[in-house]
């Protein structure tokens, strides 16, 4: 964060401020546009970082959430939730 920035984000229950506000901050502080390949090329990495170095138990908590969002790949999550879960010994 840099704090020499002019860019503040502010909250007002004052309208003439808050109009004031946010026409200055377009003025001072524009947007960069959003690179959505760069985006989703960092997603993916992360997401790769985590399942291949997260334990085990956070990768089957994970499968279990993916599973409950897409039932149409209950075959397939069943035997990667079994592939997972800790054996019996």
């Amino acid at each position: 964060m840099n704090t020499n920035s002019l860019c503040l984000v502010a909250y007002t229950s004052a309208d003439h401020a808050e109009n004031a506000f946010r026409r200055f901050q377009v003025m001072y502080c524009p947007r960069l546009p959003v690179n959505h390949a760069e985006l989703q090329k960092a997603i993916t990495e992360e997401t790769e970082r985590f399942f291949s170095l997260a334990p085990r138990s956070q990768v089957l908590v994970a499968v279990q959430a993916i599973c409950r969002r897409f039932a149409n790949l209950s075959e397939h999550c069943q035997a990667m939730i079994e592939g997972l879960a800790p054996s019996g010994d």
